[in-house]
C-alpha cells in the first residue's frame, strides 16, 4: 500500500484533507488551498498530512474559528522543516502537531488582538531533533494555550527550545510541557517566556515535568523568565525525575506488571493531548505509534 491509501484509511469520507508529498500535493474533499506558499483557513477544520525527503516550508493563516491538524507521517534525510502560523485577531482557533520522526524545525506563531490560541504537540524522536518555537503575541487581550508531550528514545541528543513573548498588555499565555526520556537519550528543554517593557497586565505561566525511563537516559529543563515591566503575573517551574513510585506500587499491587503500569502513567499525561483531536481514526493512529514508542 502506497502513503496515500495508508493516509486514507486514517480519514473519514467527509474530512478535508491536503496531503504534501514533497512537490506533490493531493487534495481529499477540498480544492486546491496552497497560494503562494501559504494554506488559509477560515472557518475550516483541515488535516494537513506531510511526506517529505528534503527541506520543506509553508505558512498558514487561521482565521475566525478554524482548527488545523497537522501530521508529519514520515520525513526523511534529515529535512529542515520551517512553518510560519498567523492568528488573526478575534479568531478562536486550535493548532494539533503529530511529529513522530526526528528533525530540525523552526515555527514562529503571531497572535492578533482578542485571538485564542490552543496548541497541542506531540513530539516523538527516532533520532536526535533540533526544535525551535516562537509564540508571538502582537497585540492586547490575546489568550495562548500551549501543551508538549516530548518523547525521545533514540539515545541520541535532542534540543527544545521553546518561546513565548509578550508584547503589549492585558494578554495571557500557558506552556505545559511533559517530556520523556529513554533508551539512553539525552533531551534539552529549555522554555523562555518574556514581558517586554509596556506589556503591563500580562499572565505568563510555564511548567515542565521530565520523566526518565532508565538510569542511562537525561533530561536537563531550563526555565527561563525575561521580565521588563513590573504589573504582571509570571511564573515557572520544572521538575525531573522516575516515575512516582507511590503511583506505579499502586498498579503494580493490583497485578499489573512494571512495564504495563509505566506505560499506564506516561499514558495518562499524553491522554489531554489525544482527547484534542477531533477524528477516531487519527486519534487510534497516535495511540498506536505512542504504544510501539512506549
Amino acid at each position: 500500500m502506497n502513503k496515500i491509501n495508508e493516509i486514507k484509511t486514517l480519514i473519514s469520507g467527509t474530512d478535508k484533507v491536503v496531503v504534501i508529498e514533497d512537490e506533490n500535493t493531493t487534495y481529499i474533499n477540498c480544492e486546491d488551498l496552497i497560494k503562494e506558499n501559504k494554506i488559509v483557513l477560515d472557518n475550516l477544520d483541515l488535516k494537513v498530512f506531510y511526506i517529505l525527503s528534503k527541506d520543506f516550508k509553508l505558512d498558514y493563516e487561521l482565521k475566525n474559528t478554524s482548527t488545523l491538524t497537522e501530521v508529519f507521517y514520515e520525513v526523511k534525510n534529515n529535512s529542515s522543516i520551517t512553518q510560519n502560523y498567523d492568528i488573526d485577531p478575534m479568531s478562536n482557533c486550535n493548532i494539533i502537531e503529530v511529529l513522530k520522526n526526528s528533525f530540525d524545525r523552526k515555527t514562529l506563531t503571531n497572535v492578533g488582538s482578542g485571538a485564542y490560541l490552543k496548541v497541542d504537540n506531540l513530539y516523538i524522536n527516532d533520532d536526535s531533533a533540533n526544535v525551535d518555537v516562537f509564540i508571538d503575541i502582537k497585540e492586547e487581550n490575546a489568550n495562548v494555550e500551549v501543551n508538549n508531550v516530548i518523547i525521545s528514545l533514540s539515545g541520541k541528543t535532542s534540543n527544545y527550545n521553546l518561546n513565548t513573548k509578550h508584547n503589549t498588555p492585558q494578554s495571557t499565555s500557558q506552556m505545559i510541557t511533559y517530556a520523556v526520556s529513554k533508551n539512553s537519550s539525552v533531551l534539552n528543554v529549555n522554555t523562555n517566556g518574556i514581558i517586554v517593557k509596556g506589556a503591563s497586565k500580562t499572565n505568563l505561566n510555564q511548567k515542565t515535568k521530565g520523566i526518565i525511563l532508565d538510569s542511562t537516559s537525561q533530561i536537563s529543563a531550563n526555565p527561563i523568565l525575561e521580565i521588563d515591566e513590573y504589573d504582571v503575573i509570571a511564573s515557572h517551574g520544572a521538575s525531573i525525575g522516575a516515575i512516582d513510585d507511590e503511583e506505579l506500587y499502586y498498579l503494580m499491587s493490583r497485578g499489573l506488571k512494571k512495564e504495563v503500569s509505566e506505560k499506564l502513567i506516561i499514558g495518562g499525561l499524553i491522554y489531554p493531548f489525544l482527547n484534542a483531536i477531533s477524528s477516531q481514526n487519527i486519534k487510534e493512529y497516535v495511540s498506536s505509534v505512542i504504544a510501539q514508542t512506549l
